[in-house]
């Protein structure tokens, strides 16, 4: 429907890369057929793959909801003071902070709460910081390394498809990156394992549960 270049047309190459096709589409309900604007592969998009990404502009106009949103809670990486010098310097700095506050020249008790709530808060904020979720904790400089040398391969690779040597670069920086992101996440839960063995071993119950909690869910 939409007229392009002929290296936007075709959505799967061949092994050999001699054979091109499109063999992906994009299917719609005819409600929003004319909602569509353009339809192309994305050549530059990595998915390790030997399909291509097909991409799809839309522009729907939809019925605007308003969502009330939830007061979230900011959780502190606690597992910082185990440090003595962030320890003493936390202490340090509350110390500080509470002075400054002046928590004992008023005799309101919600006062007193509020000043020590955000002496708190802003001295842990300081020290420790937010902790920050990672939804891939196994993807290490080592994975990021793989997936860079098979991105500059691939992108050497849809410069030629029909040579030879690049695809055969390709094909072996593919193999490589996967195998050394299936080895890192191997390690990373066998360290888990063993950590929360140990904890076992010593009735450690409250750690060996913090441990695995975030990493054994049901997907």
């Amino acid at each position: 429907m939409f007229p392009c270049k002929d290296i936007y047309k075709y959505t799967w190459v061949s092994p050999d890369g001699r054979h091109k096709n499109q063999i992906d589409h994009v299917l719609i309900n005819n409600r929003f057929r004319n909602s569509i604007t353009n339809v192309r592969t994305l050549r530059g998009a990595d998915a390790d793959s030997d399909h291509l990404l097909v991409g799809i502009w839309i522009r729907v106009k939809f019925k605007k909801q308003y969502i009330h949103k939830l007061n979230t809670i900011d959780r502190y990486d606690i597992e910082k003071l185990e440090e003595v010098n962030i320890q003493k310097d936390y202490s340090r700095r509350i110390c500080e902070t509470l002075k400054v506050q002046q928590t004992t020249n008023t005799n309101d008790v919600n006062d007193v709460w509020i000043k020590i709530r955000n002496s708190v808060q802003q001295t842990a904020k300081i020290t420790i910081g937010i902790k920050k979720k990672k939804k891939k904790p196994w993807f290490n400089k080592i994975c990021e390394d793989a997936v860079q040398r098979r991105k500059i391969s691939r992108e050497e690779w849809l410069k030629d498809t029909y040579n030879e040597e690049r695809t055969a670069e390709f094909s072996r920086r593919r193999k490589e990156a996967h195998n050394i992101i299936r080895c890192e996440k191997r390690k990373y839960f066998q360290n888990i394992m063993k950590d929360a063995e140990q904890d076992f071993r010593l009735n450690r119950t409250r750690d060996m549960y913090k441990d695995i909690k975030g990493d054994f869910k049901k997907k």
